[in-house]
């Protein structure tokens, strides 16, 4: 069955403030659609960015503000507790709440670092969590017994290395269908920081008429990038049937992608589009050859992880660390 794992994902602007944003844009827009001189454009356009960064200033205390109510909601309870982990365990909730806000979020508690207002109490302890949550591989100190002051003041963040998708470079012409395809459709498992990396293994390749169907199950993975250590964010062991239409000249385009459900789903899902690209046939045997691989599939997960260390090559990145969803740190390069 498809597995998935998946890390908060960081990095996007809350949609709320946002939406708030554009709301009040239009509203301007449409009340001053009357101006046409050059020179009155032009003041309005700057008039425009007054009222933006004044929106969005208030739009950031509201979110600062949201925050801060988390925070206490947390501090609340249990009555008799200092343990920050007991506190975040009952409130899991509102942590979650301002860990999905991402950079917005992670600004204001540092700036609350560097600006003094965070003591080495509760309140402290639960925002150096939070920190540490967002930051991750960019965390450089590994103490973890420090205070939150003391952790703050020796807190020197990696800087982060960008780096492309991966790309297939082989020659095998479906390969390379299927590996673009596959790392078009999983952008969305993406954060804005990281980079995503498929393996896949395919089970069969059927021709009808003008149509080619590709039966394949595909490991995707994304990875940010700090200093010499990878940090694996999430990704998911998917059975997929591709299927393209012939172009005039050729090549191909894709037609239908169709991706195994989950749980107990997933087994009828496959046998349903175990087709024939055109007639509709049931291929015999492909759903079960499909599912019995399910339970055996560690090439694709060493192809992937092998695609990684291609990746970084290509990319000159040596002496490389991953950092695995489990918290353990592995040599790579």
């Amino acid at each position: 069955m498809n597995k998935k794992f998946k890390k908060p994902v960081f990095g996007v602007l809350a949609l709320g403030a946002i939406a708030i944003i554009i709301g009040i844009s239009l509203i301007y827009n449409s009340a001053n659609k009357k101006v046409y001189t050059k020179e009155s454009s032009l003041k309005n356009e700057e008039l425009q960015k007054e009222l933006n960064a004044e929106d969005k200033n208030e739009v950031l205390k509201r979110m600062h503000s949201s925050f801060e109510d988390s925070i206490k909601v947390i501090l609340s309870s249990p009555h008799n507790s200092s343990n920050p982990d007991e506190h975040i365990s009952a409130h899991r909730m509102e942590y979650d709440s301002i860990l999905r806000a991402g950079r917005d979020a992670e600004n204001y508690m540092l700036s609350q670092f560097k600006e003094g207002t965070v003591k080495d109490d509760l309140r402290g302890q639960i925002i150096m969590r939070l920190c540490k949550d967002w930051l991750g591989s960019r965390n450089n100190v590994q103490d973890e017994k420090l205070l939150p002051t003391e952790w703050y003041s020796k807190l020197q963040l990696v800087d982060e290395i960008t780096l492309s998708d991966f790309s297939y470079a082989g020659a095998d012409p479906i390969e390379k269908l299927v590996y673009k395809t596959e790392i078009e459709k999983n952008q969305a498992i993406k954060s804005e920081l990281s980079f995503l990396v498929v393996a896949p293994h395919i089970h069969g390749i059927y021709k009808e008429g003008n149509k080619l169907k590709v039966f394949v199950t595909t490991f995707s993975s994304t990875y940010e990038f700090y200093g010499k250590t990878l940090s694996e964010q999430c990704g998911s062991i998917d059975p997929t049937a591709i299927t393209y239409v012939k172009n005039e000249d050729g090549s191909y385009k894709l037609d239908k992608y169709e991706q195994a459900k989950d749980g107990d789903e997933c087994g009828p899902s496959i046998k349903k589009f175990c087709t024939m690209p055109v007639s509709g046939k049931k291929i015999r045997g492909l759903s079960d050859k499909i599912l019995k691989y399910d339970s055996d599939n560690k090439d694709i997960i060493k192809l992937q992880r092998d695609n990684l260390i291609k990746h970084l090559k290509a990319n000159s990145q040596t002496g490389i660390s991953i950092k695995e969803v489990s918290g353990k740190i592995v040599p790579l390069t």
